[in-house]
């Protein structure tokens, strides 16, 4: 009820950057099923264990990560504007996805949601909506990942515009948003169950 509220510093959260050179903007959040806080930072990803250690993936430590999504295996997601690289965080280890194995991904991913069945769903920069098949549970699989892609064109206008810059999932309907406007798109979820 707002009564208890804690704040914490760039020294609690273990920035690996100094003082002066660190920016302490979380830009997304999230929980996974074990109760660890997750968010992407300026400089990298970061989470809170359920005993309040805050830990630093070291593959990450110095990358603009700013969009994530825990899907329903406990996978944690994650974009870096950098590269253009979409990384997968599993309890096995750490994958980096890129254009060498999803072509879309030469295009920047501005947001990212995940459906009940681990899909992952990515609102493009000029690529619309790109929908990933990692396949059902907690996975480190190297091999290319199964997708599609659904933007103005392939769509009959059905997406408005390509250029995608939020992105949401309420009740199996997919919510974005563009220079068009905000978008539904229902029965894309339930559809694909691959």
């Amino acid at each position: 009820n707002g009564t208890t509220w804690n704040q914490w510093s760039l020294s609690d959260i273990g920035s690996p950057l100094s003082q002066d050179d660190a920016r302490p903007e979380f830009y997304d959040i999230g929980y996974d099923s074990e109760g660890n806080f997750w968010g992407c930072t300026y400089y990298g990803v970061v989470y809170r264990d359920a005993q309040g250690t805050w830990h630093s993936i070291e593959e990450t430590e110095g990358l603009y990560t700013y969009a994530m999504t825990i899907d329903p295996f406990d996978n944690v997601w994650v974009a870096d504007r950098g590269d253009n690289f979409l990384y997968q965080i599993t309890t096995d280890g750490f994958v980096t996805h890129d254009a060498n194995t999803i072509p879309p991904l030469a295009n920047a991913i501005n947001d990212l949601a995940s459906d009940q069945y681990g899909h992952l769903y990515c609102a493009m920069d000029g690529g619309g909506i790109l929908e990933i098949f990692p396949g059902l549970g907690k996975t480190n699989n190297t091999a290319a990942l199964s997708y599609k892609e659904y933007t103005n064109a392939n769509t009959g206008g059905g997406i408005p515009d390509d250029n995608l810059s939020q992105l949401e999932i309420l009740n199996d309907d997919i919510w974005f948003s563009s220079p068009a406007g905000i978008t539904r798109v229902t029965n894309l979820v339930r559809l694909s169950t691959e």
